[in-house]
Order: C-alpha cells, then sequence, then structure tokens
C-alpha cells in the first residue's frame, strides 16, 4: 500500500474564483496526470485536506479515476472538527 498526501496552492493563490476559469482547466489536466502516474506506479490512497484549490480539486479528479482504478481509495483529513462552517454554501460542496 502506499500512500500520497496532496497539498499546495489555494485557489485564491492562482486567482481562480470561478469554476469557468480557463486556469482552473489547466491545473486539473496537471495534477490528472500526475495522480493517473502516481496510481499506476502503485499508490492506492490519495488523502488530502479541505482547503479550498489544489486539495479539493486533487480529491475530485481521485474520485473520478476511480471509475478506471477501483482499487484507489480516497480520504479527505479535516484539521478540526468545525472546519470550514464558516464558508459560504458553494464552497462547501464538498
Amino acid at each position: 500500500m502506499s500512500r500520497l498526501w496532496v497539498t499546495g496552492y489555494r485557489s485564491y493563490e492562482f486567482s481562480i474564483f470561478s469554476d469557468q476559469d480557463p486556469k482552473l482547466k489547466v491545473i486539473q489536466n496537471a495534477l490528472k496526470r500526475k495522480l493517473i502516474e502516481k496510481v499506476e506506479s502503485g499508490t492506492t490512497w490519495i488523502i488530502a485536506g479541505p482547503q479550498l484549490g489544489t486539495e479539493q480539486w486533487s480529491l475530485e479528479l481521485a474520485n473520478e479515476l476511480k471509475m478506471d482504478y477501483p482499487e484507489l481509495q480516497t480520504a479527505l483529513m479535516f484539521p478540526f472538527s468545525d472546519f470550514g462552517k464558516q464558508w459560504k454554501e458553494e464552497k462547501s460542496r464538498n
């Protein structure tokens, strides 16, 4: 079993404030390619925190990859129980 913990820039650090931003497609494509590479090299768990940006995008993509890689598992690790409670509803979709 091999695990990968993903973290990185927040969406606002990329100046991405909408799911329609063309930068998001480029970033997601790069993340997806790297995740596929890791899974095909034996990674069975993708773990990330709940931060908006790289962490949530990675988990969304990993969950999509489960269709092609059913052995893949994902975990979302919250730093404390009420994390994200102050977020607007559209940002707390996960």
